[in-house]
């Protein structure tokens, strides 16, 4: 329902009007003022969320209810500067409507049946399309009707109605009212309430309370008023919710009444507009024989909160005044030790991740002196033969000089070092088969091993430290699940606690 307090809240679903009809027995008569609020122009709902940009709806006066208004009719102005706004009629079509009816025995039954025939005018008179649904608000409150279009089963409903004799609950009989006409997007929810006694016009009521239920299920209260002196509580439920009171001084006056109310629920408006700056902003509509004008608040602090909910100045609201502020300081404490403790946690799991990276490296280092050790030893026992092996090539072209020596003697000696060229290539094919032998001498069993265990302890640590990677990871995996859980339920908390 619409929030005219200022908390800009958006409605989608069929806003509602509820219509009160309050019959109060010993009360003193006085003159109708059915159109005692015909000068003001009524503010159904005001969304703020947007803000620059503003949605308004309201009611225009009754004398005007009935003629389709052209943008022109309109007049929007913030200081000097005129506004244009685009203009909506709300469909009539699009109405829902709950009787809500107080059956006590403070009247008699002539009356109480006259007050029914008053509400089954209106619900003769109410738009084609329009969802209705019928309320006892008896000792124990109950549904009589859900909503539905069938008007021959509602003005059953309401002729079949009886007195009771004990105090009526009004308060929890508006609570029935979203479960007994739920709305969807675009629809409007009004609600009529004939209440026949002192409990059911709103003595037992808490209107901050109820009011705050009403908007919150987006539903307007109409409070007509019989044989009421003021406007009461009631009065003060319909002004928070965007409705109107219309009293009535006696029974014959009460079809007028309703006949009002009935002209208020058709003639629904959609304002939206730009404003430029925050502050109040005129609304006004003229037209043939009428005229209202109103004035409300715009600005984007009206969506934020007020200094005390926003925590500007909640240290100042909790040294000076306690009360008042408990709940702003308990929200603003909750919210930081939210924070604090998610920090906390954070700090816990970036420590164990640099823990177990530092962990990873030192395994790493040792797996990687084990594995260095053998492969020194390898490279050691392959290159020990090598200087062994180096002069062996030396000695054996030594030998095959002098052993073809001897041969060329008797012919040509200068020459024969001349063939001697090709013997060392038979001498390179010998030393070859010597580091072989070397390689295998048992001193140095460990030269061929050395190169598949080498493989094996390597192939060993990586997989060693791939499994500690992984053990790791898979660890620092459910820290993070944890601390996403733990941020979550303590997001929800704050949630909560600023819902509150």
């Amino acid at each position: 329902m619409p929030n005219i307090a200022g908390t800009g809240r958006k409605r989608a679903r069929r806003t509602g009007a509820l219509v009160l009809l309050a019959v109060t027995a010993g009360t003193a008569l006085t003159p109708a003022t059915a159109l005692a609020q015909a000068e003001e122009l009524r503010v159904r709902d005001v969304d703020r969320s947007a803000f620059p940009e503003v949605t308004a709806v309201v009611g225009v006066p009754r004398d005007l209810s009935s003629s389709f208004l052209p943008a022109s009719a309109f007049s929007i102005r913030q200081g000097d500067e005129v506004l244009t706004p685009e203009v909506t009629r709300l469909r009539d079509d699009r109405l829902a409507v709950a009787l809500v009816v107080d059956p006590a025995t403070s009247i008699d039954g002539l009356s109480f049946l006259a007050a029914k025939q008053a509400m089954s005018e209106l619900v003769v008179g109410l738009p084609s399309g329009a969802a209705i649904a019928i309320i006892g608000a008896g000792p124990e409150p109950g549904i009589v009707t859900p909503g539905t279009e069938d008007r021959s089963l509602v003005l059953a409903s309401l002729e079949a109605l009886q007195q009771r004799s004990r105090p009526s609950s009004m308060a929890d009989a508006l609570d029935l009212i979203p479960e007994a006409l739920p709305t969807e997007e675009g629809e409007r929810r009004e609600a009529v309430v004939l209440a026949t006694s002192p409990a059911g016009a709103g003595s037992d009521l808490d209107p901050d309370s109820v009011a705050d239920r009403l908007e919150a299920s987006d539903t307007a209260v109409h409070a007509v008023l019989l044989n009421v002196g003021g406007a009461g509580r009631l009065g003060a439920v319909a002004d928070a919710t965007g409705g109107t009171t219309t009293a009535a001084g006696a029974l014959n006056q009460l079809p007028a009444a309703f006949l009002a109310v009935g002209e208020q629920l058709e003639g629904q408006y959609r304002l939206r507009f730009r404003a430029p700056e925050a502050g109040p902003v005129d609304l006004a509509v003229s037209g043939p024989g009428a005229s209202a004008a109103t004035t409300i608040q715009v600005g984007p602090e009206l969506t934020a909160g007020t200094p005390e909910e926003t925590g500007q100045t909640a240290p100042t609201d909790v040294e000076a005044t306690p009360a008042p502020a408990s709940e702003d300081t308990t929200s603003s404490e909750g919210n930081g030790g939210g924070g604090v403790g998610l920090l906390v946690v954070i700090l816990f799991v970036l420590a164990v991740i640099i823990w177990a990276g530092v962990f990873l490296l030192r395994r790493r280092g040792r797996a990687g002196a084990e594995h260095s050790d053998p492969a020194a030893t390898a490279v050691a026992s392959v290159e020990t033969p090598m200087p062994e092996a180096a002069p062996a090539p030396d000695e054996a072209p030594t030998e095959v000089l002098e052993e073809p020596a001897p041969e060329p003697v008797g012919e040509e000696p200068a020459p024969e070092p001349v063939a001697a060229e090709p013997a060392p290539e038979p001498v390179l094919d010998e030393p070859a088969p010597e580091p072989l032998a070397v390689v295998e001498v048992p001193a140095e069993p460990d030269a061929e091993p050395t190169d598949g265990q080498r493989r094996a302890d390597e192939a060993r640590a990586q997989a060693d430290l791939a499994h500690q990677r992984r053990t790791t990871l898979e660890a620092a995996q459910r820290e993070a699940d944890q601390v996403r859980a733990d941020a979550s339920a303590a997001a929800d908390e704050l949630r909560r606690q600023a819902e509150q």
